[in-house]
């Protein structure tokens, strides 16, 4: 669409690169223009720079297209980290587009020039800004590719450790050993207290006193197979020289001669000695009672493990249950995992990480290698312009300012004058006051001087025996006008 909608350009009031650029109003009816809204162009200018626009519209559709991947991304890292689709993902994943296509147009906008090393050193530090925020972007959308792999080495984790978890719960509750004569309870020193059992039924005490019973048992058997095997030799002799068997030590003389009596008695005398008999009755007693504790240390033994794999059973199914749903850190783990023993998974999960991160640097990057255009130029000299126009107001004012100055010193010069004057016009009438209190006093004194007669009779008024009193004898002639006859008072 053909853009024929100009408006008049309102002048910069400070000055800086974007003096121009931030207060564009959201166009109507116009796609390509609210796409270039998006850059941050100025339309005065680009009304002038119709070839212009076609790059700056498409300028807009990148910085939109990297806002969405990154809202898309934010959206799935949510989704992730809560384990469902919240509205309040969608929110925040709206928030954060919005966040990305400002960041992106401030880079976009603020980025203008004509002198390519100002350029440059503009465009950098804003490349690295975008690579950053292009890595966090990436990560999330990372995992979403490789979800099926990073899920199944998650749950291969997790296997791996609840089997750890239960070696570690058998290890340190071990069940005592039908053949040891250890006591039960035997476990690793280094057994954490977490992994350590307590039992209702515990076969220790048991396996320990069959464990002794059949050490005494083991010695009482050898004894007797011992003294049995002994007695049996000696009877053997006494019977065979009675018998006149011929042999070594035999004298082969059969009947009851003085040899057959000496074996015989040596035969009395070892089983009168060595209490065979009654030392087998003990030792099938005592095989009676092994045979008694090894039933009962084996029902122990049955109960005790079947309380141990219910506890150790309990205790997987609650870490599996606290397990939930997989994680973002646990997917990052994951992935780490997967890269480390796998090259071709490590390349090609760089390679779709470096191509997100290289979308949205786009912006940026077009920017960078877009050269210096006719609009930067054109801006160039509308900043030039505004900057000398301001230059011109900041001197006006400034010359205003000392005027104004000037004035308000002669003004406060001429006040100081006037309360000067007031002061000492004020100094004046109080010297003047003082003088005509003092000259009265003079008067005073003088007249008091001059006529004491006429001062002292008219102070004690008459006399007692006068009953006419003062005005009897009228008027004196020297009062008729005052103390001295004229009216005036004495000077």
């Amino acid at each position: 669409m053909t853009d024929t909608t100009t408006r008049t350009a309102a002048p910069a009031a400070w000055p800086g690169q974007l003096a121009e650029l931030v207060r564009l109003p959201w166009p109507r009816g116009d796609t390509g223009r609210r796409l270039r809204v998006l850059t941050g162009v100025d339309e005065d200018i680009l009304a002038d720079l119709r070839t212009e626009r076609a790059r700056y519209t498409a300028m807009g559709g990148v910085l939109l297209g990297t806002a969405t991947i990154a809202g898309f991304s934010m959206w799935l890292a949510l989704a992730e980290v809560l384990g469902e689709v919240h509205w309040s993902a969608v929110v925040l994943a709206a928030g954060w587009a919005l966040f990305v296509l400002t960041l992106d147009r401030w880079l976009v906008a603020s980025a203008c020039g004509v002198h390519w090393h100002r350029r440059l050193a503009a465009l950098l530090p804003r490349l690295l800004i975008a690579c950053f925020f292009g890595l966090v972007i990436a990560e999330p959308l990372v995992l979403r590719i490789f979800a099926t792999a990073v899920e199944e080495q998650v749950r291969d984790d997790r296997e791996q450790e609840l089997a750890a978890l239960r070696g570690r719960l058998v290890t340190c509750n071990p069940v005592p050993d039908k053949d040891s004569s250890a006591a039960a309870g035997a476990r690793p020193p280094d057994c954490a207290a977490e992994h350590v059992f307590s039992f209702q039924t515990n076969p220790g005490a048991l396996a320990a006193e069959l464990a002794a019973l059949r050490l005494d048992a083991d010695t009482l058997r050898s004894s007797v197979d011992e003294d049995t095997r002994r007695l049996n030799e000696l009877n053997e002799v006494a019977r065979d020289e009675c018998t006149g068997v011929s042999g070594p030590g035999l004298s082969g003389v059969a009947g009851a001669g003085t040899d057959c009596r000496r074996q015989r008695r040596l035969a009395d005398e070892y089983a009168a000695t060595h209490p065979i008999q009654e030392n087998a009755a003990k030792l099938a007693a005592l095989t009676a009672r092994v045979s008694d504790l090894e039933g009962r240390v084996s029902t122990a033994r049955g109960d005790y493990e079947r309380e141990r794999d219910t506890k150790i059973t309990q205790r997987v199914d609650e870490r599996r249950a606290n397990q939930g749903a997989i994680g973002l850190l646990e997917r990052f783990r994951a992935l780490d995992a997967l890269t480390g023993h796998d090259e071709f998974l490590r390349t090609a999960v760089l390679v779709v990480r470096g191509f997100f991160i290289l979308i949205d640097c786009l912006p940026v990057l077009v920017k960078l290698f877009g050269g210096t255009t006719s609009y930067d130029r054109a801006v160039d000299l509308r900043l030039s312009a505004s900057l000398a126009s301001f230059a011109k107001g900041e001197q006006a004012r400034s010359a205003a300012q000392s005027s104004a100055r000037v004035a308000r010193e002669k003004r406060a010069a001429t006040r100081a004058r006037q309360e000067d004057a007031e002061i000492e016009l004020d100094e004046r009438e109080r010297a003047a006051a003082v003088e005509v209190a003092k000259q009265g006093r003079v008067n005073e004194l003088y007249e008091r001087f001059l006529h004491p007669r006429h001062r002292t009779a008219s102070d004690d008024g008459p006399a007692d025996g006068d009953a006419s009193g003062p005005d009897a004898s009228g008027p004196r002639p020297d009062d008729a006008d005052g103390p001295h006859g004229n009216g005036q008072p004495p000077r």
